[in-house]
């Protein structure tokens, strides 16, 4: 969790000129990790298809093509997606 928030904050700062200091970043974590022991407290029911593991990128590979094909009904000519994952770029 904090090298994912450490490398997040980074690429904001490089990529959109936005700096956040260590205190901000360290607050985010502790808050961030805070949720996700509640989140395992109130023991959540495990979805039936809970078993059957998918690699991340194809969410984002699927969420990518529904944003292009929102962006083409909507009429839009010129797009820029950013991603971090180049197999989904290609």
């Amino acid at each position: 969790c904090a090298i994912w928030a450490i490398w997040t904050s980074r690429n904001r700062w490089i990529h959109k000129g936005r700096k956040k200091s260590g205190a901000e970043t360290v607050k985010f974590i502790k808050q961030y990790i805070h949720e996700l022991i509640e989140l395992d407290r109130k023991n959540l029911a495990l979805s039936p298809y809970s078993d059957r593991w998918r690699p991340p990128q194809l969410a984002e590979a699927i969420a990518c093509v529904q944003a292009v094909t929102v962006g083409r009904d909507l009429g839009i000519t010129h797009v820029e997606i950013e991603r971090d994952c180049l197999t989904i770029i290609k």
